[in-house]
């Protein structure tokens, strides 16, 4: 029993990547981050927790999702964390789904999303 936790513990860590941020600009319209790819070390393990942070124009807000395979959690505010994607596969890439609000016409560019995301 040591010997699996021993196991457990040294398949933990944590991985982190950098993308330029798109232009959000069309009222309706979904527009997608590069994908966030992990290291291959993460290969088998799951997601415990993902940190976020993206610029955005001072004043400005969009309606953002991070997205894994097919599941998308909703994202408040350009910084912050979450444990909703865990369980999911830790080394399939995450994508940022942005969106200008209603009613907001104003393009919008987003600017370097940083994520890390902590597996086991």
């Amino acid at each position: 029993m040591l010997l699996a936790s021993c196991a457990a513990l040294a398949a933990a860590g944590s991985w982190s990547g950098t993308v330029d941020g798109p232009r959000v600009a069309g009222a309706g319209r979904i527009y997608l981050s590069a994908p966030l790819t992990a290291p291959a070390v993460a290969t088998g393990a799951e997601i415990r927790s993902v940190r976020w942070r993206f610029a955005l124009p001072p004043g400005r807000t969009l309606a953002a999702e991070l997205c894994v395979d097919r599941r998308c959690v909703p994202v408040k505010g350009a910084r912050g964390a979450s444990e909703a994607l865990a369980g999911q596969p830790a080394a399939a890439p995450l994508q940022f789904r942005f969106r200008l609000p209603p009613g907001q016409r104003t393009p919008v560019q987003v600017g370097a999303i940083q994520l890390l995301v902590d597996y086991r």
